[in-house]
């Protein structure tokens, strides 16, 4: 909805040139309220040509209005039967039936249900990923951190600004080429400020 409202705010929507009755409508494409060309559109939204196409066909067709699913109101090709459902159901049933550990008593009073919990050997362990990616080698470094770890006593930090800069330092010093300069792309998260301090320590 945003792009259709940006495109057909900036469209040159005319229904009449200079030759006649206008077949197809121009659009201005623009980036920070400036104009710029299609590619550099698309590269800035972060979208393809195919998309940006389909785009507007669906605005000339049908307005500013929002897009269905190609499978709405009707079953998708790769949708599982009742028959391979149900026996997925029943394999989890009489898994946890053999191998899970039913609590003593209920974990909520008003729970009248008993709670089956797998044993140790089956729950699976969380591991915490931090990648950089050298697109000069060619090669991903990374770095796996346990659940039970962290930069802080509480094990806590694991993507706050001292670990994913130690992680970032630790790559550029072992796996880096020596290069004088650097050309880096970070993504970020409202959960992790750490711009600030990415700055101060690349400064």
């Amino acid at each position: 909805m945003y792009l259709m409202g940006k495109l057909k705010s900036k469209g040159l929507d005319k229904s009449r040139s200079r030759y006649g009755e206008r077949k197809r409508t121009r659009y201005a494409y623009t980036f920070d309220d400036r104009e710029v060309c299609r590619d550099v559109f698309l590269l800035t939204h972060d979208i393809g040509e195919s998309y940006l196409k389909y785009l507007l066909k669906h605005m000339n067709t049908n307005g500013i209005a929002p897009r269905k699913h190609g499978n709405c109101n009707r079953r998708p090709k790769n949708a599982f039967s009742f028959e391979e459902i149900s026996n997925i159901v029943q394999y989890l049933k009489n898994y946890a039936r053999l191998h899970g550990l039913t609590q003593a008593a209920p974990p909520n009073r008003h729970d009248s249900e008993l709670q089956i919990l797998l044993p140790s050997c089956e729950s699976k362990q969380k591991v915490k990923v931090f990648g950089i990616c050298m697109e000069g080698k060619g090669k991903q470094y990374n770095y796996l951190v346990d659940e039970d770890k962290g930069i802080l006593k509480d094990c806590a930090d694991t993507k706050g600004p001292n670990a994913t800069i130690s992680m970032f330092d630790h790559a550029i010093e072992c796996y880096g080429l020596n290069e004088a300069k650097y050309g880096i792309h970070c993504d970020n998260c409202p959960g992790e400020n750490k711009n600030q301090y990415m700055t101060g320590y690349l400064a």
